[in-house]
């Protein structure tokens, strides 16, 4: 009978044992940090736990005393220790199921090449941030950009090449975009950015500095070295708007830069003398 508490004893504990490795799984996949401190506080009452089921499992047996109590407590400890394992599981599991469908939906509202949200993303955040703009009565600006002579670096480099091409414009774009600005790649080698609480003065100011930082950041590589130029158009949300109608002053703005002989920002109501329009976008 000392054999069989022993035995049933130790399957309680690896249980626990199992729940606080549980516990602790949870801790390091939790999204927010007060999530994180509750399941690592409850992997430490665990481990408290296991050291002093331990403890009392060692001196029962040790005490040489068996009883049919002793086997009905170690029987209690298993049943509890079991509801103790199969809850922590569970969560994991759960856990690990929200996380994964989390990831495929970002993955389906990210562009692999760059990083950046894509064209799916874009369309449904374009008029959610002008229902925002307007429910706050902010200003807010659309920048839409891409790379000049795109086209002719796939020519003359392959489209290898053209890919690394946009993954550096999207890191680029990551990186010195304003922390409240959001950059999205919506097709090609065409980029958007969603300027929230911005005037039309502020977006062209963001605009420039973005121009800039691409125009002096080359790319490099073992067989190519690429500096890129991008032409920007900038809209001001207007009270008539949709998304339609403020991404269509947007892409004028942004023809009117090309014509203007590219490398430049134009807005919306910019007056630009126009150049001839060369075949090569």
């Amino acid at each position: 009978m000392r054999l069989a508490v022993l035995l049933i004893d130790l399957l309680s504990l690896g249980l626990v044992a199992v729940a606080s490795f549980q516990s602790a799984h949870l801790a390091g996949i939790a999204p927010k940090i007060p999530l994180r401190r509750a399941w690592f506080g409850m992997a430490v009452l665990l481990l408290a736990v296991l050291a002093l089921g331990s403890y009392a499992a060692v001196t029962r047996f040790l005490s040489g005393m068996a009883s049919g109590s002793f086997v009905v407590d170690a029987i209690v400890n298993l049943l509890g220790a079991t509801i103790i394992f199969a809850g922590f599981l569970l969560t994991r599991l759960t856990a690990d199921d929200v996380l994964r469908m989390a990831e495929l939906e970002r993955a389906a509202y990210t562009d692999k090449l760059t990083g950046l949200p894509n064209r799916r993303s874009f369309d449904s955040a374009l008029p959610a941030q002008i229902e925002i703009a307007r429910r706050r009565s902010e200003q807010f600006v659309l920048i839409m950009l891409d790379i000049d002579r795109f086209k002719r670096v796939n020519d003359e480099n392959g489209h290898e090449w053209g890919d690394k091409v946009l993954a550096h414009l999207g890191r680029l774009l990551a990186t010195h975009k304003r922390k409240r600005d959001t950059a999205y790649r919506i097709g090609g080698e065409e980029f958007a950015i969603l300027a929230p609480q911005t005037g039309i003065g502020q977006g062209r100011a963001a605009a420039e500095r973005l121009r800039r930082v691409v125009e002096t950041s080359p790319l490099t590589g073992s067989r190519h070295s690429t500096t890129i130029t991008i032409s920007v158009g900038v809209a001001l949300l207007h009270a008539d708007d949709d998304g339609s109608s403020l991404a269509n002053r947007a892409d004028e703005a942004l023809y009117r830069a090309k014509r203007a002989g590219r490398n430049r920002v134009c807005t919306e109501d910019e007056l630009v003398l126009p150049e001839e329009m060369p075949a090569d976008p």
